[in-house]
């Protein structure tokens, strides 16, 4: 049909066509844009760096649901199976009233004596502890955030979808603040549910070491609650291929990343934290 129009007028509804698109796609993109942000910016709110001397990584903020309101800190259990010591530093963030913000480190226990004082999961690379510090209420996220298995489905999370992570890759910081730094990221295996056996997945994305703790979050498009944040999952390894190059007077071991990381099921962040005493 378009073969038999003259010239003139098939290029003027090519250039109506282009100029539609022109408009939609940017359109479409600050949709997308202006639902994602309030739900990166609470993630991002409730995310820390977490450091001692022989230790550090991301941890993020969770609170139950009843009164008081207890705080959670959650990050990867080996992360504080590294931390020497007694003590490590929750790196916290005061709010001005212009706007900008203060860092204030905090130590808080991670150990009494030789007894550890977080709770690790049985199987999975997860540990949750209270965490109790003075000073004004911490921006911690509702347990209710993390994904449960019929999540997945409604929200349709699977191979491919994108999502983002929070976390300090190689130790760095956003600014000097202290806040992590975001990434965006897609997910890379399949399939996701059920969640058991499918314990953790693969996340496309480049991870250093510091990211381990890290959230891996969507926004809710679907239901009463879209636009809201969904943890997907919590950030605790990166995969590597290890190369030996051995010659007649050295042998080497060469580490390749492939911008994949581990991210452990956001279930099992659930059934932590419900096991913290």
């Amino acid at each position: 049909m378009l073969a038999n129009l003259p010239a003139g007028v098939y290029a003027v509804m090519v250039m109506k066509v282009t100029v539609l698109m022109l408009v939609l796609i940017p359109l479409l993109l600050i949709g997308e844009r202006s639902r994602a942000d309030p739900a990166a910016l609470s993630v991002m709110e409730g995310t820390f760096k977490l450091f001692n001397r022989d230790s550090t990584a991301t941890c993020f903020l969770l609170h139950g649901e009843g009164e008081p309101r207890e705080v959670y800190l959650v990050t990867a259990a080996h992360v504080l199976e590294k931390a020497t010591g007694e003590e490590a530093i929750l790196v916290l963030r005061d709010a001005r009233p212009d706007g900008t913000y203060v860092r204030r480190d905090v130590p808080f226990k991670i150990r009494k004596g030789d007894r550890s004082l977080w709770t690790k999961h049985g199987e999975e690379d997860v540990a949750a502890m209270l965490l109790e510090i003075d000073g004004p209420p911490l921006p911690a996220l509702p347990v209710a955030v993390l994904a449960r298995e019929e999540d997945l489905r409604q929200e349709a999370i699977t191979v491919c979808s994108k999502a983002w992570m929070l976390g300090y890759p190689a130790r760095m910081e956003a600014n000097g603040a202290g806040f992590p730094i975001a990434r965006n990221v897609s997910i890379a295996s399949f399939p996701l549910v059920p969640v058991d056996p499918h314990r953790t997945f693969m996340a496309d994305g480049s991870t250093f070491a510091g990211d381990s703790g890290g959230p891996v979050f969507v926004a809710r498009a679907k239901g009463e609650r879209a636009g809201r944040p969904m943890v997907l999952g919590m950030m605790v390894a990166q995969y590597r291929n290890d190369e030996k190059i051995k010659t007649l007077h050295e042998e080497r071991l060469m580490r390749h990343r492939l911008s994949l990381g581990k991210v452990v099921q956001a279930e099992f962040i659930r059934q932590t934290v419900a096991a913290v005493k």
